[in-house]
């Protein structure tokens, strides 16, 4: 069976320490093993990136990985997107996931 993942923004962190998540925003930098995501609520939040990882800066993607005890996220993959995303729908869609769970 499939671990199963959380969809967060940038304020759901604290509250998935541990845990498999997927975060979806805009690639602002990159360095050799890190990488800085602008998320669908506008925070920043740091990747951990993977061996294998396609990050760039300006592209949106969504990362799947674990949330570590400092707030980064350890990226296991991604996937970026072709075209423009609603950032402020995808927050949205994010929350009401988190508020009206047995909805989702």
């Amino acid at each position: 069976m499939a671990a199963t993942t959380i969809r967060i923004t940038s304020a759901h962190l604290q509250s998935t320490v541990g845990k498999l998540v997927r975060i979806a925003g805009r690639v602002l930098s990159r360095s050799s093993e890190t990488a800085v995501l602008q998320a669908a609520d506008m925070g920043e939040v740091t990747i951990q990136l993977g061996p294998d990882s396609m990050l760039q800066p300006d592209t949106v993607a969504e990362i799947m990985g674990r949330v570590n005890p400092d707030l980064s996220i350890q990226e296991m993959t991604s996937n970026t997107f072709d075209g423009p995303m609603d950032m402020e729908t995808h927050a949205k869609m994010v929350d009401y996931a988190h508020q009206y769970g047995e909805l989702f």
